[in-house]
């Protein structure tokens, strides 16, 4: 049908992932999206700023930046993010967590300011939960020996940038 392959090349920015959708610079989504939805399930269009926040990213089309976005943080209430170290799972878990945040984080900010925001709030988590510095320390030295190109890219260059983070975050 020539209309179907028409909306599909007009909707060729759009992305996807289980219930979440982003369409950039068109407004196609808007126009067909009754074809593709049902009624029970109601789309919702960010109107006004541009920013544009999908999975965990805020999104700025018109610069193609990207930050991190924690829909979390529009909680009022606690959510549970890394395992309490005395809890009945292997340590290990909640590091590993911690490792994997951080790269996260490392993938989606594009400066060392964003990147510090985000990486001393994991940081101060991590302590929280009762994890020791050198815990945090060894799983951030590991980052920066195994993923050092992509902290460049947030203009991490040097691994006391990070150790003096950590020091600071658990120093009394």
């Amino acid at each position: 049908n020539p209309r179907n392959s028409r909306n599909a090349h007009r909707l060729k920015h759009t992305v996807r992932y289980i219930d979440d959708i982003a369409s950039f610079w068109s407004p196609a989504l808007r126009e067909v999206h009754t074809d593709i939805y049902p009624a029970s399930l109601p789309l919702t269009f960010n109107e006004g700023t541009g920013i544009a926040n999908y999975l965990d990213l805020s999104i700025n089309p018109l610069t193609c930046r990207t930050t991190v976005y924690d829909k979390r943080r529009d909680f009022n209430f606690d959510v549970i993010r890394l395992p309490e170290k005395s809890s009945n799972q292997p340590g290990r878990f909640g590091t590993e967590t911690f490792f994997s945040q951080a790269i996260r984080i490392a993938r989606i900010t594009q400066s060392e300011e964003e990147f510090k925001k985000n990486f001393t709030i994991i940081v101060d988590i991590m302590r929280l939960r009762g994890y020791t510095r050198f815990e945090v320390h060894t799983s951030t030295k590991k980052l920066f020996r195994q993923y050092r190109m992509l902290l460049y890219r947030s203009e991490i260059r040097k691994f006391k940038t990070l150790e003096t983070l950590i020091h600071d975050r658990f120093s009394p």
